[in-house]
């Protein structure tokens, strides 16, 4: 799959064929176009957003990373008190 580009997967029945192998060849191409990796991460790209949810987003996600850090050195500082 090229980066930017949508993918279309394809996949009609051979001749004897059962529908489950068919479910499976589809699975198989998914998997190896990491069609379903992408549609499932986490902060998903591949929608379009207006600039003002886009910067709203981007302070709620720094808020977050600075209250995590906050914790994190509150939670260190508190550990190194004990022990002097």
């Amino acid at each position: 799959m090229i980066k930017g580009r949508p993918a279309l997967v394809a996949v009609s029945l051979r001749k004897g064929e059962s529908q489950q192998s068919l479910l499976r060849r589809f699975i198989k191409i998914c998997k190896k176009e990491n069609i379903l990796e992408e549609i499932f991460k986490k902060g998903n790209t591949r929608r379009y957003y207006k600039k003002s949810i886009k910067k709203r987003m981007k302070r709620k996600e720094a808020e977050r990373r600075r209250r995590a850090e906050e914790i994190k050195s509150h939670k260190r500082n508190s550990r190194k008190s004990k022990y002097v």
